[in-house]
């Protein structure tokens, strides 16, 4: 062989290295991994970065089955697939499986397998293996936060819901309240009658309950605020709720000294306490079991989203965390999903609000709601409050003076509700007053001009077609700004907070409302300078609306 003949088969053989080396780095220095498994699935080659991937040297995975690092649940597909893989030469397959790494976790894995058993410089089933762990984690929080987002807004259309149909009922059982006073007064006494009217006002009254509930549910029941210590809240309406738990259920303490105070109304608060430690004891049932009570503040910066939950969003800073905790018998998830709605309960259906009460006290707080449970593992309900920052403003009805009862003069009455409207003027003019009526704002301002001289009181409903109350009280303060005025609602005196902060008002008269209320308010208008309304919150004032009977 001549020397020239020896130079190129030198050359050839050198490319040939280099090449070799080339694709060697490669395959070596790759993020994805690449593994040559035989057809019982033994690993007989693998690159460098599934000790990466996997935390295994390599050396320890060869001639094992890949099938042995397999989450269990991932098997039945990974087993179909390589049926598949298989059954003819150049088939491909494409799973994302879960492999255990060495430290016990589970890493997500994208394989794509190709049968190249056919293929003499191959021969065994060629798979590539790349680490999707952080794209599956981006996947699972975007379906969370669009599950959240769906929650939030099914939530809150069942919470306007709610509000009308409470609204609507208020209208109804004020009409049916006042008629049923009228005929009561009325009535001889004795009277076997009047035992079927005393009826009709208590089932109205209870109806008007059940609408303060849903009220509260959509986040707009009527309360009062005042800074709290939460820790003395829990502790002393849980002690005193001890002795109507089983026996078998224990009650454990988990206090934190010192929170600064949250703004709340005590009595809706309590029942919310109330509500969530009965859920949890009949989650325990007849079983031992235990029922923590825990507080804590936090400071909420850019973590303020590991504290999303149901309910307001809550602002940058201090926040107050309370958490009850049973070892009951837990949800599942279709039901951890539910257990805010109306009426839905595990027990019975049409049980009560409930738990959506509970949401809607919550969220007049400005808190947010977690719920975490599981089947077997207990239940824990945890509520975030904004720290209170500033003293709380409430509307504070102005009471009558003693001995004036006098009631002359002529009543304007504002309501589109022909029954309440025509109710109330029965009601006033029976106490010696004039009354003249309006369909609705629009109604009322034409007619400005043509009212009697001695009009002395405006009732405005809240709420009417046309022209509302917002815009007929800046029409009334511009010609004639002394004139008293009280509000109607079948809302609460929240919305009145809302809509006409600062403005100097009579009084509040919440549906539905008896006759004395009626005549007590206007009288007590007719008396009384009027007071401004202050708003109705700064970002540290919630207002809470009460509570309803237990569910889960």
């Amino acid at each position: 062989m001549s020397d020239r003949d020896a130079l190129v088969g030198f050359g050839t053989e050198e490319r040939a290295l280099a090449s070799e080396q080339r694709f060697r780095a490669l395959i070596e220095n790759s993020l994805d991994a690449i593994a040559l498994v035989s057809p019982e699935g033994r690993l007989l080659y693998g690159s460098p970065s599934i000790a990466r991937m996997l935390g295994y040297p390599v050396e320890s995975l060869l001639g094992r089955l890949a099938f042995e690092l397999v989450h269990p649940d991932d098997l039945p597909e990974k087993f179909a697939l390589a049926a598949h893989l298989l059954a003819a030469p150049g088939n491909h397959t494409h799973q994302v499986v879960r492999f255990r790494h060495q430290n016990g976790e589970w890493r997500w894995l994208e394989v794509q397998e190709t049968n190249l058993l056919h293929d003499p410089a191959v021969g065994a089933l060629v798979a590539n293996f790349r680490d999707v762990g952080e794209r599956k984690h981006a996947e699972e929080e975007r379906a969370r936060l669009e599950r959240q987002f769906q929650e939030s807004q099914r939530l809150e259309g069942l919470g306007v819901l709610a509000g009308g149909i409470a609204h609507g009922f208020n209208n109804l059982l004020t009409a049916i309240l006042g008629s049923a006073s009228l005929i009561d007064m009325g009535l001889p006494s004795p009277s076997p009658l009047r035992a079927h009217v005393q009826q009709i006002e208590q089932a109205s009254e209870r109806a008007a309950e059940l609408c303060q509930q849903m009220l509260a549910y959509a986040g707009k029941g009527l309360f009062f605020v005042r800074p709290a210590d939460l820790s003395a809240v829990v502790q002393d309406t849980a002690t005193l709720l001890r002795v109507s738990l089983p026996r078998k259920t224990t009650l454990e303490f988990r206090l934190a000294p010192g929170l600064a105070p949250v703004l709340a109304d005590l009595t809706p608060l309590r029942q919310v306490l109330v509500n969530l430690i009965l859920n949890a004891a009949e989650a325990i049932g007849d079983r031992e079991g235990r029922i923590t009570l825990s507080t804590r503040q936090v400071f909420l910066g850019p973590e303020k989203a590991a504290l999303a939950g149901t309910g307001a969003e809550l602002p940058d800073g201090d926040c107050v965390v309370l958490e009850v905790r049973d070892t009951g018998v837990g949800m599942d998830e279709a039901t951890r999903r539910r257990v805010f709605e109306p009426f839905f309960s595990t027990k019975f259906t049409g049980r009560g609000l409930g738990l959506a009460a509970v949401l809607g006290i919550v969220r007049g707080h400005k808190g947010v709601v977690q719920v975490e449970s599981a089947p077997g593992q207990g239940s824990t309900f945890r509520l975030i409050f904004p720290a209170a920052v500033a003293a709380a403003h409430v509307l504070v009805a102005q009471p009558a003076t003693p001995g004036d009862r006098r009631a002359r003069g002529t009543v304007l009455v504002v309501e589109d509700e022909p029954a309440v409207r025509a109710l109330v003027a029965g009601i006033l003019e029976e106490q010696g007053l004039e009354v003249v009526q309006a369909a609705d704002g629009l109604e009322a301002l034409d007619g400005l001009p043509h009212y009697p001289p001695d009009l002395c009181v405006v009732l405005l409903d809240l709420t009417m077609p046309r022209l509302g109350a917002a815009e007929v009280l800046r029409e009334l303060r511009q010609s004639r700004p002394q004139l008293p005025v009280v509000l109607m609602s079948g809302y609460s005196e929240h919305e009145l907070g809302e809509r006409f902060a600062g403005e100097k008002l009579a009084g509040f008269l919440q549906k539905p409302f008896t006759r004395a209320e009626l005549v007590e308010k206007v009288r007590s208008a007719l008396i009384t300078p009027a007071a401004p309304v202050p708003p109705a919150e700064s970002p540290s004032l919630p207002t809470l609306p009460s509570a309803g009977p237990a569910t889960r």
